[in-house]
């Protein structure tokens, strides 16, 4: 039994002694761990970052001064709205057409006051041609004939004074007639006849839709990659294998905060946009304020 003993502890003794070394064998030989840099985007081995088309989400509009929404300058009432949604209509057209009796009633007095005037002049007129003849065969003195000759001016300044109220009041009265700015559509009325409105209240929305434009925020992080006249391809949920061709038309010249929430959760929320613009090349089905997604290339668009 002793001669067993002493085999089992050589055996576990020399097992220990083998563990240690080979363990210390593996740590000499093994390299410092070197910390995995941090790549902010991933792109395919050997492919440069300018290849890699910059994505970006933003929304359908127009240009500045060719989406309208017209309002009632005035209170008054809704005579007629004389056009539909989505009737194109041409600059100068009568769009919705109001009425104020108060108005009305003002214009009917101070036109009868500027007849009152006209015929208050006349007879000033009348009496200063009479005393002429008479200063001329000397029958009054040119202090007399001076007095008639400022009472016709009085009547005269009188009668300018009343016909610019009268012109004050005729601008008043053309703002119950609404007129279209621009050519374009009229893509909205919120207004029916018969409905009793107040001054800034909205009337009717006038867009021009060959004007259309794309409204991007382009990532911070990509602002050096982007510069007018690059291809942009534009898709939306509504129509997922459809893509329409654009260009950058416009880059902004500083960075905003982010006003269109990304859809893809995997972007931030608290980073700076730079706003770029971008011009369709082809028709496109979008419609006004629908939400799309683009594509902006390296290459440079041809039309």
């Amino acid at each position: 039994m002793t001669v067993y003993r002493y085999i089992i502890l050589l055996t576990v003794g020399a097992s220990i002694v083998a563990v240690a070394f080979f363990q210390f064998t593996a740590l000499s030989s093994t390299e410092p761990v070197r910390r995995a840099s941090v790549t902010y985007r991933e792109r395919p081995l050997g492919v440069a970052i300018d290849s890699v088309p910059v994505s970006a989400e933003g929304h359908v509009t127009t240009l500045p001064d060719f989406d309208i929404t017209l309002n009632s300058e005035l209170d008054a009432t809704v005579v007629r709205v004389a056009v539909a949604e989505h009737t194109v209509v041409r600059r100068g057209d009568l769009l919705v057409e109001l009425r104020s009796p108060e108005l009305e009633a003002v214009h009917a007095e101070l036109t009868s006051r500027a007849n009152e005037a006209v015929a208050e002049l006349k007879i000033a007129e009348q009496d200063l041609r009479a005393h002429k003849d008479l200063a001329e065969h000397g029958f009054i003195s040119p202090q007399g004939l001076l007095r008639y000759k400022l009472a016709w001016e009085r009547e005269l300044a009188r009668k300018h004074a009343s016909d610019a109220v009268v012109r004050r009041n005729f601008a008043q009265l053309a703002k119950l007639r609404i007129l279209s700015p621009i050519d374009g559509v009229a893509i909205a009325r919120y207004v029916q006849a018969g409905e009793v409105v107040r001054q800034e209240a909205r009337l009717i929305r006038v867009s021009d839709l060959t004007k259309m434009r794309i409204d991007v925020e382009v990532d911070e992080f990509d602002v050096g990659r982007i510069k007018p006249g690059l291809v942009a391809e534009v898709s939306a949920e509504s129509d997922p294998d459809r893509i329409w061709r654009g260009q950058v038309e416009q880059v902004g010249a500083a960075l905003v905060a982010r006003r269109i929430r990304p859809q893809d959760p995997a972007r931030p929320v608290d980073t700076m946009v730079l706003p770029v613009r971008i011009v369709l090349i082809e028709p496109a089905t979008l419609k006004l304020g629908q939400r799309v997604n683009v594509s902006i290339t390296s290459s440079v668009a041809s039309r």
